[in-house]
């Protein structure tokens, strides 16, 4: 896996051996945003390579359990009911394996295709000019960059939020965006709002690590300050959304991470000894101050978002 933390100064890769190494990766905030899917998957890969089939279903069970005890907001128990849906599928108990190893990658690859689709969908959709966003996707902001200035003839540039206390924004969004030729300004995290009322940029688009059937959507905290002021000074505010796994975000427990990473900074103490902090790693947006979800199938407002997942909830 890729080390994030070391960005951009450095481009290491860790090796995974063991369940205790993915976790501590996962835990660190090693790898994030699509980097965990890729985490989870490949790890069940490794681990189903050397235990008989009797045994697989329950080793994934509590591989799923520690992945999630590390990063509770992120929804690894739909991964869990996936892998479930597919050892089913197979009904020769000799062919399982082998069978849940082919979906697991084809699923992967089509992951990336439907990312590219995605991309294309938000290229298409974003207005010309400067865009802000909170967080980094993995590299899907550089798609959307690419795909803008390469098939639309559309020139984004990207105003990018420092996201305290990691700085994925300052560190790994600019990078990947400056590395694709893309121009990027970085933000303190507290100066959005400022930038919104201004109207300095066109538009925000962010990702989410979870959504709700209703349209609400989790991320990164500080997102939804950022919604609340494009709301409020009416500049179109979009979401990048995956499948809802959850009816009402009530049902997502939201993960606060340790105080001290808010009082260090690269190991190194910021503040004096004794003074508390709190950190909640996600925040709740909700869906009426969403102006568009891009989905991997197309792009929703709140109201389409809701009938569709319902709908398609209701017959299964």
């Amino acid at each position: 896996m890729l080390d994030e933390t070391v960005l951009p100064w450095n481009i290491r890769y860790l090796e995974v051996k063991n369940s205790q190494e993915a976790v501590s990766i996962l835990k660190d905030m090693k790898t994030r945003a699509f980097g965990q899917v890729l985490l989870y998957y490949y790890y069940v890969l490794f681990e189903i390579q050397k235990l008989r089939n009797g045994d697989i279903l329950d080793r994934i069970r509590e591989i799923t359990e520690a992945f999630s005890q590390a990063r509770p907001t992120f929804a690894f128990w739909s991964f869990y009911g996936q892998i479930e849906g597919w050892w089913n599928e197979e009904s020769d108990l000799l062919r399982r394996k082998e069978y849940l190893r082919g979906k697991i990658l084809s699923y992967l690859q089509e992951i990336k295709h439907l990312r590219l689709k995605r991309a294309r969908f938000a290229a298409i959709e974003l207005p010309q000019g400067d865009i802000l966003t909170h967080c980094n996707v993995s590299g899907e902001m550089v798609y959307i960059a690419e795909i803008a200035r390469k098939e639309l003839n559309k020139k984004l540039s990207f105003w990018i939020t420092e996201t305290r206390p990691y700085l994925q924004g300052a560190r790994l969004t600019a990078w990947e965006l400056d590395k694709s030729g893309t121009r990027v300004v970085v933000l303190p995290d507290a100066l959005s709002t400022r930038i919104i009322r201004e109207k300095r940029v066109k538009a925000a688009i962010v990702g989410s690590d979870r959504c709700t059937r209703n349209g609400d959507i989790v991320n990164k905290i500080g997102t939804y300050q950022i919604a609340l002021a494009c709301y409020y000074f009416k500049v179109p505010f979009y979401v990048l959304v995956q499948p809802p796994t959850a009816d009402i975000t009530e049902d997502i427990q939201i993960e606060y991470r340790d105080p001290k990473q808010i009082l260090t900074f690269q190991g190194e103490s910021i503040t004096q000894p004794g003074v508390e902090a709190l950190y909640p790693s996600f925040d709740v947006t909700p869906a009426d101050m969403v102006t568009k979800l891009i989905y991997f199938d197309g792009i929703y407002t709140p109201e389409e978002f809701r009938m569709a997942f319902s709908k398609s909830q209701t017959q299964k």
